[in-house]
């Protein structure tokens, strides 16, 4: 009786030592979850604001941009043509869109340009 008994606390002792290595790595693994989620927070944040900051600086250079070829265009066709810029997400890239506008009907430059 004294061997199985020997036995089975031999087992139980390899158990409780498996069960401590992995209660070890699940505690590692939650404090990097932790970590993790935090970073996580951290970078949209940070991402939120990067989009504030293009979002302002894309208005900006509409604004000039706009500005400066409605002039030219205004110098040439007074009256006629309106310059705008619009900025659209695609593909995950922002991409200008640029067109006229004439007596209040939008034109493609790239499709109005005759070849």
């Amino acid at each position: 009786m004294n061997y199985i008994s020997n036995i089975y606390s031999e087992k139980i002792s390899k158990l409780k030592g498996k069960k401590e290595l992995l209660q070890d790595r699940l505690d590692r693994l939650t404090n990097q979850i932790n970590r993790f989620n935090i970073d996580v927070k951290s970078l949209e944040k940070a991402q939120a604001f990067i989009q504030l900051v293009a979002k302002e600086t894309q208005e900006q250079i509409r604004f000039a941009i706009e500005d400066v070829v409605n002039l030219a265009l205004d110098s040439v066709f007074p009256d006629e043509y309106i310059f705008n810029v619009n900025f659209e997400i695609k593909r995950g890239k922002t991409e200008a869109a640029l067109n006229f506008t004439k007596g209040g009907i939008e034109i493609d430059p790239m499709e109005a340009s005759g070849g």
